[in-house]
């Protein structure tokens, strides 16, 4: 029976807008729609062209094209639904697998005249909730609600900064809920307009993120100097704080209020504070211009504010200068979106023989009821702990057409799915009911995977050694069993017994080794070494028997105790004799069971086993796997192959997504310019593929650096701006052996190395890995310097 766990988060639905900077209506047109609904302040306004502007020109970087710049945009922020906007509609843009909403207006106008938005949750429904949580009692104090009188200067700069409702639900707000909600009408101008960002106080922008957890991970903190009459500028800042910074707009035509500029004084001394993991170092401002504004206009802004003089040092520096906005659109920004969510929940599954099912995650103001749009999502990730089958936990990005070939369309008896969508962070449900129960199919993760490179153009199988690691891992019982080959003692003693005639060693032999191993393996919890070798029986890797010699041919032959009777048959000379009555002819021993009794490391499994472990249970721990074991891949004449593929989920300071990667694998061999030439073919197939090297050895020899090396520089000349392309990871038995988590072997390291990572970042980053690896073992620099 297979056991595991799926975790559910609760998010809005998120849309993505598709809007020409040099149409102001269409920009108007999508601030008021996301104003309108919950979360909509986290939807992005992508700049969107028929052929792309000099604006998007960067010192040495490429000019991307509109199609290029598009595809990043989603890839970072991966929306539902994208909704091209005013004369963008007319654009041959490819958006992918998503669904293109083709009517904006009808995303809220529906709620005008059926009462529900199209897709969402709409504004009123939020506070209908609000009003009836907050005014459930007499209170003591009035909420300060105010928003802001946008006049005809600046409107849709003011608009982008705190909202803006269509013009005939803006009426309803005054009508219907403005008197209960005290709220009030202020003017706004560029000289007061920050007065609006005291925490206490609630506008339309804010009031669309209610109930919302907004991000995980550190928040940057961000003044944005920009041109309040730029279009570009106001989506660029409107992306930079849909991205998850905190960001205060200073536009320059504020430069000569004191009052703003104080403003910006308080924010940067307000996020002046030490981290948490590192109390010696601060938290910066950062101050960035935006496409518009010059480099001098910008150093004069912010020499203005007067922050490098007093209390300044070089090492913790209040604000700092950056004057090249984000790259949204470039590869190397995936993950630079945070995680949005509402709630979050995690069910025990069990497997059935169709799937498992689960309750979807509501928000606690929706109305309940059925209805024909989808109203919330629900991200879902799988992990199972117990399996009689290798189940995809990470499913890659597709289609309705991957759905439909991995199984839920025909489980949910529907040949498309408007109610799943397969996202770069897995799969979401787009829920169209409150208090439903989800169904998922069991899938196998050679069946994702096999798809997957099918999709690709790829025919793919399982090679020899391939079938037998997996084998491996059912008989383990799952990815989880193999914490019990993480001890070098245990495979060395593997190898030494299927060297052996009959595959076994003495009862006694075996106890004083498997007692010396769990002497040294000190990481191990006190239960796993006490019945290290009761794990390794149960496991079926060991089976308890007897040698017995026959008294016809005096061979000795092993015999399970199940398989013993008072008449045995020689396997030697097949006669047949009576079980020896006297001690001195029985033998008391154990021997290696199905895969684990063949010869060479077993084909060099233990090895790919122990990276998959790595990547499944050390890498910040218990993270979701999809993995294919040894296989070759054919296309046109190409030939490639590898010792494992995986699709891991794999987190970064704000995000998880999953990466490719393919390992290459050696027990206690060197690595040879065969295996190079083959990873070097697979990152050609595969150019955003995560390399891995791993051996059981504790170091390299210099002839195996140096046919690594080229392969690690050859990543670095191919830039995705600030990331190589196919990273190499080098793992060796230091890690695979590795008993604890990541974090510690990280810090182990980077001290050794004199490398001490960022106290914002992630403790197990994958990059950051990989660089590590490639100092310790390969004696280079890190890839950024």
């Amino acid at each position: 029976m297979t056991h595991g766990t799926v975790k559910v988060t609760l998010r809005p639905i998120k849309l993505a807008f598709l809007v020409n900077p040099n149409d102001k209506k269409s920009l108007m047109k999508a601030i008021e729609i996301n104003t309108f609904l919950w979360g909509g302040v986290y939807n992005p306004i992508i700049p969107a062209y028929r052929r792309i502007s000099a604006k998007w020109e960067e010192g040495p970087f490429k000019n991307p094209s509109a199609q290029s710049v598009l595809s990043g945009y989603l890839d970072n922020f991966d929306p539902d639904y994208v909704v091209p906007m005013g004369e963008c509609a007319d654009y041959s843009l490819d958006v992918g697998y998503r669904e293109k909403i083709d009517n904006p207006s009808q995303i809220v106008m529906t709620a005008k005249q059926y009462g529900i938005t199209s897709y969402g949750i709409d504004l009123f429904e939020v506070l209908n909730y609000f009003i009836r949580k907050e005014f459930k009692f007499q209170r003591r104090d009035r909420l300060n609600i105010c928003i802001p009188r946008l006049g005809t200067g600046f409107r849709l700069f003011f608009a982008s900064v705190f909202g803006q409702l269509p013009e005939s639900f803006d009426e309803i707000f005054w009508k219907s809920f403005a008197k209960t909600l005290e709220a009030q009408r202020v003017d706004c101008s560029t000289s007061n307009y920050a007065e609006f960002f005291d925490l206490q106080k609630l506008f339309f922008r804010r009031m669309t993120a209610l109930y919302l957890n907004k991000f995980k991970g550190h928040q940057k903190q961000c003044i944005f100097f920009l041109d309040a009459t730029k279009t570009l500028d106001i989506m660029d800042y409107w992306n930079l704080r849909a991205i998850g910074w905190n960001v205060l707009p200073f536009p320059k035509q504020s430069a000569q209020s004191d009052t703003i500029k104080q403003h910006a004084i308080d924010f940067i001394e307000h996020n002046y504070v030490p981290y948490h993991l590192n109390p010696e170092i601060y938290q910066h401002t950062t101050i960035l211009n935006s496409r518009s504004i010059s480099e001098d206009e910008h150093r004069q802004f912010a020499d203005s504010l007067a922050l490098f003089q007093s209390g300044k040092t070089r090492k913790n520096p209040k604000a700092m200068l950056q004057t090249s906005y984000p790259r949204m659109w470039n590869e190397s920004a995936r993950g630079l979106n945070y995680e949005l969510e509402s709630d979050a929940t995690e069910h025990d599954i069990l497997m059935e023989q169709a799937g498992f099912r689960f309750k979807t995650l509501d928000p606690k103001f929706i109305e309940r009821g059925t209805l024909p749009v989808p109203r919330f999502a629900n991200e879902i990730k799988l992990k199972f702990e117990q399996v009689n089958t290798l189940i995809a936990e990470v499913i890659p990005e597709g289609g309705w057409e991957l759905a439909r070939d991995l199984g839920i369309s025909k489980l949910l008896g529907i040949s498309k799915l408007p109610e799943w969508r397969i996202s770069r962070k897995g799969l979401v449900y787009l829920s169209r009911h409150s208090r439903s129960t989800v169904s998922l199919p069991q899938v196998e993760a050679e069946a994702v995977f096999t798809r997957w490179f099918e999709s690709k153009g790829w025919t793919v199988k399982l090679s020899p050694p391939g079938r037998i690691a997996k084998q491996m891992i059912l008989q383990l019982g799952g990815v989880g069993g193999t914490w019990i080959l993480a001890q070098e003692g245990i495979i060395q003693l593997l190898s030494e017994m299927n060297k052996s005639d009959e595959k076994s060693l003495s009862e006694q032999y075996v106890r004083s080794k498997i007692q010396k191993i769990a002497n040294q393996a000190k990481l191990l919890s006190d239960s796993r070494r006490e019945g290290l070798l009761h794990h390794l029986i149960a496991s079926k890797i060991f089976q308890f028997g007897m040698k017995i010699q026959c008294p016809i041919c005096t061979q000795f032959s092993w015999y399970s105790v199940k398989g013993a009777d008072y008449e045995l048959q020689c396997p030697k000379c097949l006669d047949q004799f009576s079980f020896p009555s006297a001690s001195k002819g029985v033998k008391w021993s154990y021997r290696t069971l199905g895969p684990f009794s063949l010869p060479g490391q077993a084909h060099g499994a233990y090895t790919v086993l122990l990276t998959l472990r790595f990547f499944s249970d050390l890498l910040l721990l218990a993270r979701s796997t999809t993995p294919l074991m040894s296989f070759i891949a054919q296309r046109e004449g190409i030939k490639i192959e590898a010792d494992l593929g995986l699709f891991a989920q794999v987190p970064d300071l704000m995000n998880s997504s999953y990466e490719l990667i393919f390992a290459e694998c050696k027990t206690f061999n060197d690595f040879e310019k065969k295996d190079i030439e083959r990873m070097v073919d697979l990152g050609k197939a595969f150019p955003d593929a995560v390399l891995v090297f791993a051996t059981l050895k504790e170091s390299l020899s210099n002839k195996e650096k140096k046919i690594l090396v080229p392969i690690v520089n050859n990543s670095r000349k191919n830039w995705k701006s600030d990331a190589p392309s196919n990273p190499v990871l080098i793992l060796t038995g230091t890690e695979l052996f590795w008993q604890s988590g990541l974090s510690e072997w990280r810090e182990k390291v980077s001290k050794e190395i004199g490398h001490s990572p960022h106290p914002g970042g992630p403790l197990a980053e994958l990059l950051s890995i990989c660089a590590l690896t490639q100092q310790v073992y390969l004696d280079m620099e890190p890839w950024d310097q």
